[in-house]
């Protein structure tokens, strides 16, 4: 028997040898993927979009003085870095409107002006928080700070994938279609945006993925931080224990008695408030974007709704077309088999409960990479749900190799493809 031979017997006799192989081919295949991700993020040439301008003011304070207030200092010292390092989209709003505003002590492009003369954007700055280390980072080794949003971006994805892919505790199958669904899922139409829509989106995939194996603790968590930069988010925490009640046996005072033993994590209920006192206490006021206007209820309608998902300019439909026929098919083998997969509805009430309160947004249409960004959102637990499925699901090899080129070509045409800001 040749050595090759023997090796190959030892491999298929026993088991755990071959799952350790693919589970370190697994993590070596999301380390790579992660890195092509951030040298994709490390030398593309940044653009602000959305908000951008707010986020690198408050990025460039934190980093600088180590406080979210952005001062006129800081708007003269950015517009000094911008002769260096131009960013496409921002020089004017800094050399002319935002430092005549700041000068004359008026509230202008998301800053707001407290009693006291400082000025904070009406985002919470912890995405700001977080990526300010990479401007720090990047200024040191004498690249464009303004990199920092994107670079972090780009950590995101890459951590979030190499989870899925390399520690993710469920079968080979359900960590590639997962990671798949996750890298693909939109993500990467955004990465480059400078912003907290990847940030926010890997948090919430993180945190569904999480939930099905059951770390419902790390679910939680990451469900905080995510409301914590976007407080209409905050019922998904709701929605954790909502699954922990239906995983639990017994009568409904036993589970209540069951639950009740971590009754400690319940303050991460906490977490989400965090902005809204921060803003009470600097301007009396819980919610800047409410105040003024860029957030109503009465935004909240059907046509949003259906726009959100089947608009053929912007909906999710436009940005992940896989998923709607996947879903039916899905139902109709449900129904046809009478057996439910609870993890679809525990995707579909996890989407709808982000869609809903984004579509209390004003700025609706303000700017899109491919497809609307509160539908990047909203898609990530039913990606999730998708990966998970497809996995377990007896499909033809072909077919879900046809279907994840088709996912990958969709990706490769569309990515970077960013629709200009109304």
């Amino acid at each position: 028997m040749s050595a090759m031979h023997a090796r190959l017997s030892l491999s298929d006799a026993n088991p755990g040898v071959r799952d350790g192989r693919l589970n370190w081919a697994l993590r070596l295949m999301g380390a790579l993927l992660a890195l092509i991700v951030l040298l994709n993020a490390l030398l593309c040439v940044p653009k602000r979009s959305g908000d951008g301008y707010e986020y690198a003011l408050t990025t460039h304070a934190i980093a600088t003085r180590g406080n979210p207030a952005v001062s006129a200092s800081d708007v003269a010292d950015v517009t000094r870095v911008l002769r260096v390092w131009p960013v496409d989209g921002m020089s004017s709003y800094l050399s002319t409107d935002l430092a005549l505003a700041f000068a004359a002590g008026k509230d202008r492009f998301g800053f707001y002006r407290t009693g006291t003369g400082k000025y904070y954007g009406y985002h919470f700055w912890l995405y700001s928080a977080l990526a300010a280390p990479f401007e720090i980072a990047l200024r040191g080794l004498g690249e464009n700070p303004f990199k920092s949003l994107q670079v972090f971006n780009a950590l995101v994805v890459g951590l979030v994938l190499m989870w899925l892919l390399g520690w993710q505790p469920v079968g080979s199958d359900i960590r590639v279609w997962t990671g798949a669904c996750y890298l693909l899922g939109g993500s990467i139409y955004y990465l480059l945006w400078t912003g907290p829509e990847v940030f926010v989106t890997g948090l919430i995939f993180l945190g569904f993925a999480r939930l099905y194996v059951g770390h419902w603790r790390w679910a939680l968590t990451g469900f905080a931080l995510a409301s914590l930069q976007d407080l209409s988010l905050a019922p998904l925490l709701a929605l954790v224990w909502a699954h922990r009640w239906t995983r639990v046996a017994g009568l409904p005072r036993e589970r209540f008695r069951i639950l009740a033993k971590d009754w400690p994590w319940s303050l991460a209920f906490v977490v989400p408030l965090i902005a809204p006192l921060f803003y009470f206490w600097n301007f009396g006021r819980f919610n800047l974007i409410v105040d003024a206007g860029s957030v109503s209820a009465n935004f909240i309608t059907l046509g949003r709704q259906v726009s959100a998902w089947f608009d053929l300019d912007q909906g999710m439909i436009v940005g992940l077309p896989w998923l709607f026929p996947i879903a039916l098919l899905a139902v109709a083998g449900f129904v046809r088999r009478r057996a439910w997969d609870s993890e679809l509805t525990w995707a579909v009430a996890g989407s709808l409960i982000i869609f809903v309160p984004l579509t209390a947004q004003g700025n609706w249409n303000a700017g899109q990479a491919v497809f609307n960004r509160y539908a990047l959102i909203a898609a990530a637990p039913l990606c999730v749900w998708m990966g998970r499925h497809l996995a377990r699901r007896l499909i033809a090899r072909p077919v879900k190799v046809a279907l994840l080129v088709a996912m990958l070509g969709w990706n490769v045409y569309f990515g970077g493809d960013e629709a200009p800001e109304d």
